[in-house]
């Protein structure tokens, strides 16, 4: 792995501020943003030492616990380095339980897309036939946190239902799905080579290994900024164009509220004009139909397979009824999310 190098777009920050006045539509992902499980795992943006993730990747191999648990482990200045899913949970503050799982059903999730209002046929997702608030969701999960190296505009199965989980609600393990990519690239058939989720790393060296040695060259990360909100909105031909057939609804952690006077909860407003799917609701996720895990070595066949293609391509890159939607409890975002972040964002 010595040949590797870093991702020009690949584990990206993001500074989740209000957007300009032209793209206030988008205020309320941001804000949903804000509430979410990966608050820290998006915002968080240290100083990365290029020299310090060379020598993960370079040394890295995949080991068991007594238990059965796989977790990666290399050497850096002769000292052990570990990464496994819960020191991924605890380094990036991801708030979510080792029982839940990472994959979800084929058929919630059309039915999540849906009401989302994507206009393609699923699967795969196509971006650009998401609305521009949702599309920006999209680009924010596959820059940040996705194991892709660009927000492409076919987003595979696996990264379809962490998208999915994240708007509505569902219980899904990210510290699982991040871990299981880092896996995948010492152990999985992956041909796109490259020095993976430099960022979280750093942010892990941070946490559990004080220690280490921080000079040499650092590595300038390309965020996302306040750019990204219009380039939702570029319309550019092609064969997928977004034409907007269905009104906006807004639900899960994205869901608009109104403020109690004391500021501290949210209550979910009403809406009249929702249109419901064509879909019987289906309140529990289950498990006996194709699931993202499944299907996901297919997924990444099939990234290999049109891999070529897409590098240089980077931005061709509704459950039933809203019974589903809960009420949601919000959780205090501290002052100490970092804002030190540049915005330099290229064309997606």
């Amino acid at each position: 792995m010595a040949d590797m190098e870093f991702a020009k777009v690949h584990n990206s920050a993001i500074f989740l501020e209000d957007p300009p006045a032209a793209h206030n539509d988008l205020k309320f992902i941001v804000d949903g943003l804000k509430k979410s499980f990966l608050v820290r795992a998006l915002t968080t943006c240290p100083v990365i030492y290029q020299n310090l993730v060379m020598d993960f990747w370079r040394s890295a191999v995949v080991k068991k616990y007594n238990q059965g648990e796989k977790f990666i482990e290399a050497k850096i200045e002769e000292k052990k380095v570990q990464v496994s899913e819960s020191i991924i949970q605890e380094s990036l503050q991801i708030d979510n339980r080792s029982v839940y799982t990472m994959e979800i059903d084929i058929h919630p999730t059309h039915n999540v897309l849906e009401h989302m209002g994507y206009e393609g046929t699923f699967p795969p997702t196509i971006k650009n036939l998401l609305p521009p608030r949702w599309k920006y969701l999209a680009y924010v999960f596959m820059s940040c946190i996705s194991y892709r190296r660009s927000s492409a505009n076919e987003i595979f199965l696996a990264n379809t239902g962490a998208i999915v989980a994240l708007a509505a609600r569902f219980e899904f393990n990210f510290s699982k799905f991040i871990m299981h990519e880092l896996i995948l690239k010492l152990e999985g058939s992956k041909r796109d080579k490259f020095l993976m989720y430099p960022r979280f790393l750093q942010i892990i060296f941070n946490v559990m290994h004080p220690e280490l040695q921080r000079a040499n060259e650092t590595l300038d990360l390309k965020s996302v900024g306040p750019s990204a909100f219009g380039l939702m909105k570029q319309m550019r031909g092609g064969k997928f164009m977004f034409e907007g057939k269905f009104p906006l609804i807004k639900f899960g952690i994205f869901e608009e509220c109104d403020r109690s006077e004391s500021g501290e909860r949210c209550i979910p407003m009403e809406y009249e004009d929702i249109v419901h799917s064509t879909f019987e609701p289906e309140i529990e996720v289950v498990h006996d139909s194709p699931s993202a895990a499944v299907v996901e070595e297919h997924d990444h066949q099939k990234e290999n397979e049109t891999l070529s293609a897409q590098e240089g391509d980077d931005d061709d890159d509704r459950y039933n009824d809203v019974e589903f939607l809960k009420d949601i409890d919000f959780i205090g975002i501290s002052d100490d999310i970092p804002t030190n972040i540049e915005f330099d964002l290229d064309d997606e």
